[in-house]
């Protein structure tokens, strides 16, 4: 019986390595948290927030939208840009056709991810619009 592995895509695989290093950033916050607000704060932020800060400073923008969003807008991604990947709302997750119990069960492998491109990204996609 012939196997086949399938490949991982490598962006997703740095995803999961910057979602971890955000994860030690946040229990950091926590531990040198100086008031409780700063230790909810911590507690509460969304990895993908954290992530989404740090593109916002690559970027120098927080105009961040996906392909379809800036479509609808009149826009069209630049010839050769590349995205900038995030996790993506949670999917249902099922094994041998069961749905996950808990969390603790559910790991990268069934998080589906996004990209999103900023305004500096995209032009017109009809140069009559500009």
């Amino acid at each position: 019986m012939v196997t086949s592995k399938k490949k991982v895509n490598p962006r997703r695989l740095e995803l999961i390595e910057l979602s971890e290093k955000m994860r030690e950033k946040k229990t950091l916050g926590k531990k040198n948290a100086e008031t409780l607000e700063e230790a909810l704060y911590w507690d509460r932020i969304p990895i993908n927030d954290l992530i989404m800060s740090m593109y916002y400073q690559q970027a120098g923008t927080k105009n961040f939208k996906s392909y379809s969003d800036w479509f609808i807008e009149g826009f069209k991604i630049k010839r050769g840009e590349k995205g900038f990947i995030i996790w993506a709302d949670k999917k249902e997750a099922k094994r041998n056709g069961k749905a996950f119990v808990s969390d603790k069960e559910m790991d990268f492998k069934v998080f589906p991810t996004c990209y999103l491109f900023n305004v500096k990204q995209v032009e017109p996609s009809n140069p009559l619009y500009q």
